[in-house]
């Protein structure tokens, strides 16, 4: 079986897609469909080196979401099966159109008011880190939870906490004194997946009443759980913007339903190391470029079944 999953922010690097945009006509109308929908110069800043805004909220969300969609038209057009897809984090929205939740546009809409709300709830202030050597029981008793939070569960020993940078610092500190072999300050620009997110994820929660989705026609995985989509997709759109992610478990679980083989649709690689440290025996393929894509296609993994 094959999972197909997708990188969140921060996997967006200088001429991201660029390979894409010249091989297929199709990802060409893509592009100029989104510049025209969203009124922002996205090409420009995709494919130019270092652009400043490439790795602001909204630019980074909005182009990886562009990367997801054209890299899953190009898996179907090639018949690749795909048995269970999920992301990490923003990457969840690369899994909503693989599994048909959305289509492009609808997908483009929700990807741009997500990442505007996100980006106004942000300030200064704010910021994350990796604590990378340390399981959840020991680092839990070194948050306070007021002002830093645990984010995201990468894998069982590579952690992410959110919140204010004077309080994430002294909890990098304290992790390092625990026993953590590193603990690093992200480039983020906010408290992402904490309750610091709650007013965007509020104002989400109203804009998706007037956005239609579809059930999934494969087996969706979601950050809030770790497992299989059950009920209300909409509620778990809305948590997802303040709650943890729960990524390795995600991993965990597409195992348990069979899984052995892993997909990675990103610009750089980031989830490979991730999967491997779950369980180093299941095979992990990352999509970053066409000759990858050809190259996963000569592999004949199957026919898709999206």
């Amino acid at each position: 079986m094959i999972g197909l999953i997708f990188a969140g922010q921060g996997s967006e690097i200088p001429f991201m897609g660029k390979d894409f945009y010249e091989a297929f006509e199709e990802v060409r109308a893509l592009y100029l469909f989104a510049e025209e929908q969203t009124k922002l110069p996205l090409r420009e800043v995709a494919f130019s080196e270092n652009h400043p805004k490439l790795h602001e909220t909204l630019y980074a969300q909005i182009l990886l979401f562009l990367f997801d969609v054209f890299v899953v038209d190009q898996l179907r057009q090639k018949e690749i099966m795909i048995d269970v897809t999920f992301g990490l984090s923003l990457g969840e929205y690369g899994a909503l159109y693989a599994s048909g939740v959305v289509d492009h546009k609808s997908g483009l809409r929700l990807i741009q008011k997500r990442a505007e709300l996100m980006s106004n709830a942000c300030d200064e202030r704010q910021g994350m880190a990796a604590i990378l050597g340390l399981d959840v029981e020991t680092l839990m008793p070194l948050l306070d939870q007021e002002n830093v939070f645990l984010a995201n569960y990468n894998t069982p020993h590579q952690l992410v906490i959110s919140g204010l940078k004077k309080d994430i610092k002294e909890v990098c500190e304290k992790a390092l004194n625990t026993g953590a072999k590193r603990a690093i300050m992200l480039p983020s620009s906010g408290a992402f997946h904490t309750p610091f997110m709650k007013d965007a994820a509020k104002g989400y929660g109203q804009f998706l009443k007037e956005v239609e989705i579809n059930k999934p026609t494969i087996p969706l995985l979601l950050n809030t759980t770790g497992k299989v989509l059950e009920g209300d997709l909409k509620k778990e759109m809305q948590k997802q913007i303040d709650s943890s992610v729960y990524f390795y478990q995600s991993i965990e679980e597409a195992i348990s339903l069979g899984v052995d083989t892993f997909i990675e649709v990103a610009p750089k690689s980031v989830l490979k190391s991730m999967i491997k440290k779950v369980d180093r025996k299941v095979n992990v393929f990352t999509i970053s470029s066409v000759r990858d894509l050809n190259e996963i296609a000569e592999r004949d993994l199957g026919g898709y079944n999206g």
